[in-house]
């Protein structure tokens, strides 16, 4: 909305910029995002703390849960991203981060083959900023320089994950079930 200030009058107009949402294309909407679970663990503190000026060499790994949620369409997912990072100091392990950062989403309008590419691909997406700079705050707040997680190829990560189910596995088949995938 924009407003109009014509005859000193203050009144709300339509933006001329928002285009009509009404279009029956295929449609994804995030209803609402949150933090599921949050782990950080420093096993050898304080000693390793000592050290902690230094960049410590990760290891990110990557998983993505999805499950349909109970609705009267069935068009609505709550969609998870975990990531899990394990940070080494020479031999000793500095610090292990463990996020679980969460969206539900409705799909409206969307066929069937592209329901599991859009909840293993398209909402990662739209979650990761958030869960790398949670990770980023609590490595930082656990005495450590803050861990920038490297942008993840969703779409890359769910081919593989297509790969190792097999080749008769295709994409499409959340029936109800849940789905994930990991690196």
């Amino acid at each position: 909305m924009a407003a109009d200030r014509s005859n000193d009058e203050f009144r709300l107009i339509p933006d001329p910029f928002l285009a009509d949402t009404t279009a029956e294309g295929p449609k994804l909407a995030l209803l609402v995002q949150y933090l599921k679970d949050l782990s950080f663990e420093v096993p050898h503190a304080p000693e390793i703390l000592k050290h902690a000026p230094q960049v410590p060499q990760g290891v990110v790994k990557v998983d993505i849960k999805a499950n349909r949620l109970p609705d009267e369409g069935g068009n609505t997912y709550e969609c998870v991203l975990l990531l899990r990072v394990e940070a080494r100091l020479e031999d000793r392990i500095a610090y292990i981060a463990d996020v679980q950062y969460a969206g539900v989403v409705r799909f409206d309008n969307i066929p069937g083959s592209q329901l599991e590419p859009s909840l293993m691909v398209k909402v990662p997406r739209l979650l990761f900023p958030f869960a790398r700079q949670i990770v980023a705050d609590m490595v930082q707040a656990g005495g450590f320089r803050a861990m920038l997680v490297n942008p993840i190829n969703f779409e890359l990560h769910y081919m593989e994950q297509l790969k190792a189910r097999g080749a008769g596995a295709g994409p499409g088949g959340l029936a109800g079930a849940e789905t994930s995938g990991n690196a």
